[in-house]
């Protein structure tokens, strides 16, 4: 069995999801822009190849997986962000491998974030307000905190770079839409929500039915304001919640994994405010948790048999210890960021991570010498 991993981003999903299919028997290779990254350097991966950024288009994209998969005979090829997820849905059919998702129509809707919210809501789960960028909704948020994020990730990657951002006002609202339109997004607005992280993951198969899932709340997040994961565990799956995400999946068609993270409010109702499907940053903590979320969706992919996936245990730890340190030393100085340091330091040796592992050192490795060496730069 073998697969292939496109990383255009530098992911930190690439390690992980590379280590759970080699632990399963997959033979993994590595497409990227940059054949040197982190995946490279894992024992998981297998081989390598350069491949074309999506903002090139699809079909250029396609003709270097294909030169891939004729050189290694890969079966299944995932991509770890949305611009590479889109392109190739749109181009599956001149894929000489299986490309693990639904109809191209559901995977455009799923990540059209106004239009997923829309979804959410007919599926009973609840989302914070939404509306599309224009003046007259720009007005009626007045003076609140909200978030400019853009709608869709295209194409050609004009805006797969644009992150979304906190602004407070509509005047700063304002400023920041007109950025995103000249970077070539479209921008929506979005009330800004203060609370815990959490998250529920789900793979389903090709009846668009949940087969495996894992939910995790977040302890610190990194940026503070509108960030990902620093620190997570895993809890008890919220069934409600399971079966309003498992009706939003079927409404989508969703075949593989979707990560729909919510912000738990003081009300303690989830709202959904993101929606990742493809593997993503805290993917290990669902492997460490017993559940080996890539190599069930690869299988299925392929038609291989899948045994009935366990429930997730409870109460594991997950920790991005740059995201920690820095999230914890936010806004504090002397003893007290010295404190803070120590902790995140402690907290690392209970925790799974997305790079470090003991017996796959390299990309840690690699990963702390790259950010010593910069370091070092910007003090010379």
């Amino acid at each position: 069995m073998r697969a292939l991993i496109i990383d255009q981003c530098g992911n930190r999903a690439a390690l992980p999801a590379s280590r759970a299919l080699e632990n399963d028997g997959w033979i993994v290779g590595s497409g990227s822009t940059n054949p040197y990254g982190l995946a490279s350097r894992s024992r998981a991966v297998s081989g390598t190849h350069r491949v074309p950024p999506a903002s090139e288009g699809g079909t250029a994209l396609v003709a270097a997986v294909n030169r891939a998969i004729a050189d290694c005979g890969y079966e299944v090829v995932f991509s770890l962000d949305d611009v590479g997820v889109l392109a190739l849905s749109s181009h599956r059919a001149e894929l000489d491998a299986v490309f693990p998702y639904g109809d191209h129509t559901g995977v455009a809707r799923a990540f059209d974030k106004f239009e997923l919210t829309r979804e959410a809501q007919r599926a009973g789960l609840a989302v914070p307000r939404t509306e599309q960028a224009n003046k007259l909704e720009l007005e009626s948020f007045g003076d609140a905190r909200l978030v400019v994020k853009p709608r869709l990730t295209f194409l050609d990657g004009v805006n797969g770079h644009v992150r979304a951002s906190v602004v407070a006002g509509a005047s700063a609202a304002a400023t920041r839409v007109q950025a995103m339109r000249d970077a070539g997004a479209e921008p929506i607005l979005q009330e800004h929500l203060e609370g815990h992280l959490m998250a529920f993951t789900a793979l389903t198969n090709r009846d668009a039915q949940i087969v495996a899932r894992v939910q995790q709340v977040s302890d610190r997040t990194w940026p503070l304001d509108i960030g990902i994961s620093a620190r997570a565990q895993t809890v008890t799956v919220d069934e409600r919640l399971a079966t309003a995400a498992g009706r939003l999946l079927e409404a989508l068609g969703w075949f593989g994994l979707a990560q729909l993270q919510f912000i738990r409010g003081r009300d303690g109702r989830p709202r959904l405010i993101d929606f990742n499907g493809r593997f993503y940053g805290s993917l290990t903590l669902a492997v460490a948790a017993g559940v080996n979320l890539p190599a069930i969706w690869a299988r299925m992919a392929i038609g291989e048999p899948v045994r009935p996936a366990p429930e997730a245990r409870v109460g594991v730890r997950y920790q991005w210890l740059g995201g920690d340190l820095r999230a914890g030393c936010a806004n504090t100085s002397g003893l007290a960021r010295m404190g803070k340091a120590l902790d995140s330091i402690l907290h690392a040796a209970g925790s799974t991570h997305s790079i470090w592992r003991v017996r796959d050192p390299w990309p840690a490795i690699t990963s702390l010498s790259s950010k010593v060496t910069r370091w070092m730069l910007r003090r010379a």
